[in-house]
């Protein structure tokens, strides 16, 4: 009779006692005994080869540890931070930050690593004295306290954001020492406010308002134009942002979002916005921000950021332990809809680059169903280094 924990099947088997030919001059009883013993010695072995640590275990804390606490703080071992070049000849105040995209997880950028890109520095604005002007072309200028935004129906979406001037070292052929260099003016997180298009229709639209102007309260007054057919889609007068208010750097109290289009056009610090009957043709849309063609024309208004995936660990600047087997990671988004359906239907796709060390991966996953206009994280499957 063979014990209930062992495989009744008739045919033999390397883990079975009968494949043992050391095994085959014991009686069944015997031959069993053996087997077992060996099998729980080969369990013993691997057990402690995956528990056992030259150093010994780590000292367990046997004192009281610390308080609670009004904010939290990440763990002092912790230390992913943005990178910016503070050997440039770019004031800081108008420079920008990039995201660690090789130290970060799942498909939400933490708000204190999102990337930052500004034009005159970070105002400091009191959300009680800050006002949204909906003026122009509508019946009714209306004008909206951050409180009364908060009191209309709320939003929430997780969207990526892209500088246009993302992965541009790619573009010109240099190079950066690390993904976080290159590609880390993108993040993504939760955003919420109201709808654009509610507080459009509430100031009466005029059938000749057929773009938007969004200024920020920035001292340089960033601005920008926006199609309406645009506005009344997906855009969002954002206030929060993974579960808490803006961070100064992204905009508070008041910011645009504008899901899927170059960064410049999700106007921070929103004071105003006013609809027009064609482009405002501001700065930012004629001498900056615009494509350079051959010809010596320029394209204006290309808005809409391309897919773009990327390889996020190991990456360049990683130092391995050793040669082994690795789960490749990555990033994948796009601003587009190429289905031309239902946003959250859309697929996103992984090119099939390898390190040239890397052997052929194995055990890949088939990308998931993601988030129209946010990240996909990616594991496109194992490869081994050596």
């Amino acid at each position: 009779m063979q014990p209930d924990n062992l495989s009744t099947s008739s045919s033999s088997s390397p883990s079975s006692p009968s494949s043992l030919p050391f095994l085959s001059s014991l009686s069944p009883g015997g031959r069993r005994r053996r087997w077992f013993l060996r099998v729980s010695a080969a369990w013993g072995a691997a057990i402690a080869a995956c528990t056992s640590r030259d150093s010994g275990p780590p000292p367990e804390p046997r004192a009281l540890g610390a308080p609670v606490s009004g904010y939290g703080a990440r763990a002092r071992f912790e230390n992913a931070s943005r990178f910016f070049n503070q050997n440039t000849k770019v004031p800081l105040e108008e420079a920008a930050s990039r995201t660690p995209l090789h130290e970060t997880y799942g498909i939400l950028t933490p708000s204190s690593l999102h990337f930052e890109r500004h034009h005159a520095g970070v105002p400091e604005l009191d959300p009680a004295q800050h006002t949204l002007t909906i003026h122009g072309l509508v019946d009714r200028r209306l004008v909206f306290t951050v409180a009364e935004l908060k009191q209309l129906p709320s939003i929430s979406r997780i969207y990526f954001l892209e500088c246009s001037g993302n992965s541009s070292s790619e573009w010109r052929g240099s190079g950066e020492a690390s993904v976080q260099r290159a590609h880390g003016l993108t993040s993504c997180s939760e955003w919420t406010g109201v709808s654009l298009a509610l507080l459009l229709k509430e100031c009466g639209l005029q059938p000749a308002g057929s773009w938007i102007l969004a200024e920020g309260a920035d001292p340089c007054r960033m601005a920008r134009s926006i199609p309406m057919a645009k506005a009344l889609a997906d855009v969002l007068v954002a206030y929060g942002q993974n579960g808490e208010p803006l961070r100064p750097e992204q905009g508070y109290p008041l910011r645009l979002l504008v899901p899927g289009w170059e960064g410049n056009v999700n106007i921070k610090w929103l004071r105003r916005v006013k609809v027009l009957d064609r482009p405002a043709m501001t700065r930012e849309e004629t001498s900056k921000y615009t494509d350079l063609l051959a010809d010596g024309t320029a394209r204006q208004f290309t808005f809409d950021m391309e897919a773009k995936s990327l390889i996020t660990r190991p990456s360049a600047g990683d130092t391995l332990p050793g040669p082994g087997l690795y789960e490749m990671t990555g990033l994948a988004w796009s601003g587009r809809d190429y289905e031309g359906r239902d946003h959250r239907r859309r697929r996103s796709a992984l090119d099939n680059r390898r390190a040239p060390n890397a052997r052929p991966a194995t055990g890949a996953h088939k990308i998931p169903m993601v988030l129209a206009m946010g990240w996909a994280r990616i594991a496109p499957g194992l490869a081994m280094y050596g």
